[in-house]
This record gives structure tokens, sequence and C-alpha cells, in this order.
């Protein structure tokens, strides 16, 4: 913070004196990111402004450290983070140009897109900080920009590099010829270019043994034989389901009833299995994750 505060004092000295600066400061035009490296320009706070994806979803405070006018435009590509959890990372669309008077501060929305897939909108205020400028996203964006490609259409775009979605979800039917287009655009030169990282980010990923289709519950029951009982199975959306196979078992003493459940039919979560009689009297019941 004393170094920022030394060169703007620095700065002001040259304004007040007239002494010329560099001439970096008084180009004509410059990237937000190229006038943060040469310490032109400081980001002093970045919020999000909770209006979502693919819309202005972050407000910049952009500070002019210098002594004369500069006119920006925003890198596509530029990452933002927040700490607060589950806030997803932000990346600037680019290419929207602002204009900062010497020695002021200026707020101004800017377009953006998340870069998780199913991402939580981080409510209006969250803090965020510049991360990085990431390449493989600058290309992406730069060529979104230039063919027009829509918002929606854009995001998914960029969730089948940053989140690994398929590629299908670009397709857009009232568009077919610019789809084909940006489809073979990331499949050729986005996704290409980004392989090695991926392939190292995954290296170490072994897919799990494959599930079995075949799932036994075994019900040991105490009970008079001449019982009418039957099993009923409850599962995580709350349907019962009644037409499972099973076996019964009677020794004289007790029975056991196994009941298959075949689940590479069903969905994954928790079934409730129960043995009941007419009147609703659960005799044995226990819960099985598939």
């Amino acid at each position: 913070m004393r170094q920022i505060k030394n060169s703007q004092f620095v700065l002001l000295l040259l304004c007040c004196f007239g002494l010329p600066l560099s001439a970096s400061a008084q180009q004509a035009r410059i990237s937000l990111n190229q006038a943060i490296e040469k310490h032109l320009v400081m980001i002093k706070d970045a919020r999000a402004t909770g209006k979502g994806s693919s819309n202005k979803g972050i407000e910049l405070r952009l500070v002019n450290i210098t002594c004369d006018s500069i006119v920006l435009y925003t890198d596509p590509g530029m990452v933002f983070r927040s700490k607060v959890k589950n806030a997803p990372e932000i990346v600037l669309a680019g290419n929207e140009s602002l204009w900062l008077a010497p020695e002021k501060t200026l707020n101004m929305a800017i377009s953006t897109y998340y870069t998780a897939a199913n991402a939580v909108e981080p409510a209006a205020g969250v803090k965020y900080s510049f991360l990085k400028q990431d390449k493989t996203l600058e290309k992406l964006l730069s060529y979104i920009n230039k063919n027009k490609i829509h918002k929606d259409q854009a995001q998914n775009a960029i969730l089948t590099v940053t989140a690994g979605t398929d590629l299908a979800t670009v397709y857009d039917p009232k568009k077919p010829q610019a789809s084909k287009d940006l489809q073979k655009f990331l499949s050729s030169s986005i996704r290409a270019s980004s392989s090695q990282e991926v392939t190292r980010k995954f290296a170490a990923y072994k897919p799990p043994p494959p599930r079995s289709t075949k799932t036994i519950v075994m019900l040991k029951l105490d009970y008079p034989a001449s019982r009418n009982l039957n099993v009923h199975i409850v599962g995580p959306d709350g349907f019962a389901y009644t037409n499972m196979h099973q076996k019964e078992y009677n020794d004289g003493h007790s029975h056991t009833v196994d009941v298959e459940l075949d689940t590479k039919q069903m969905a994954h979560g928790t079934y409730h299995v129960m043995v009941r009689d007419d009147d609703n009297k659960v005799w044995e019941q226990k819960d099985v994750t598939v």
C-alpha cells in the first residue's frame, strides 16, 4: 500500500510541475490488463452485481493514477475470483471501452461469464479480486466477440473449456452453420491447445469400478407363517416400488426374504425396504443405498 501511495505522490508531483510522463501513459488506447501491468491504472475494488451470468456481472472501481486521460478496453479472458464459498469465478467478456479522467476513479459494471457449470449466482456486493489473464479463454472470447455469438451460446462454449461440458451444448438449431463453425473452432483450436493441461490434470484420475446391477437385501422375520406379508420399497424420490423380484425361505420358525433391486434401472440414492402385513404393521426393514 505504501508503494502505491508513493507512486501516486510522485505522479502528483509530475502533474503539478508540468513534467512529461512516459509515452505509455499517453497512449490513445490501451488494454486494462496492460494498464495494470504498467502501473497506470489500479483496480481498487471489484464486486458482484448480482445480475448473473452472461450479463454485467461485476463492477470494477478503477483508478487512473496518471496525469493523463486514458482510454481503456477490457481484455477478454480476465478472470476474477472470490474468497466467498461457492462464489463462481467470473471472466470478462472483453472489448468494452472505458474513459478514465486524470487521477480520477471510475465505477463501471462489466460484461461477464461464469467458468463453472451450474454456478450459484453470487449476491450483489460479493468481493472479487483479479486472478489472471487466461490465454485460452482470451482466444475463445475473441472469436465469440468477432462473430457476435449470442450470450447464452457463448456461456455454453466457455463451459466446454472450463467445465468439460459436451460440445453439443453449444448447438443452436436457429443458427446451424454458426453453431457448427463454433463447434469446429472449439474442437480444433481451443480443446486441442489445452489438451496437454487437461491430460496432466486428470492423469491421476481412476474411474470407479463398474456398479453391480443387482443388489440383494436380506430380511429375516420372526412371525407366524400364516401371516399375509408383502414387500414394500420406497425410493429416494418418494416413489413406492412394489413389483421387485423376491425369494422367500421358511424353516418353520422364521422367514427370510431376499429382495432383488435392479440398480441398473434405478436412480442413485437410499431405498427403504420393508416387509409389512395387511394392517401396515412393519415386521422388518432396512435401508440400502444404490
